[in-house]
């Protein structure tokens, strides 16, 4: 990624995935979770899952494979950002993964506009020379 954004001159987004941006970025997933026991779910992951497990049981795969990709997580975590955790909530009971709800966090989408905002402001110090951008 260093080299992609160096050659297209880009400044990468300060996250380490999407669930990280979602809640600040700059390593706040590792903060949130240090011994990766939760997993974080919101609109985009629990759509994925609701995919993933329509596709391989039409493969033939059994439902009880499917809640084995689970049997590592001790819960969910909603990440609600437009006030969706009903929702959420809903879809999630629906995979029937056997992992319980722990949590669900009011985020709103504030922490994904900083990551992007302090990436266009590194852009505009590092590429255009501007010293207080955004």
């Amino acid at each position: 990624m260093k080299h992609l954004a160096e050659e297209y001159n880009v400044v990468k987004i300060d996250a380490l995935n999407c669930i990280d941006c979602q809640l600040g970025g700059k390593g706040q997933s590792e903060t949130a979770d240090p011994e990766h026991k939760l997993m974080f779910m919101g609109v985009g992951m629990i759509n994925f899952f609701k995919d993933m497990k329509t596709q391989l049981l039409n493969q033939g795969v059994a439902e009880d494979d499917f809640k084995k990709m689970f049997s590592n997580i001790e819960g969910f975590v909603i990440l609600d950002t437009v006030d969706n955790s009903k929702w959420c909530k809903c879809e999630l009971e629906k995979l029937n993964t056997d992992v319980q709800i722990v949590e669900t966090r009011k985020i709103g989408v504030k922490n994904v506009q900083t990551v992007i905002l302090d990436a266009i402001a590194e852009t505009a110090k590092k590429y255009l020379n501007v010293k207080d951008s955004v």
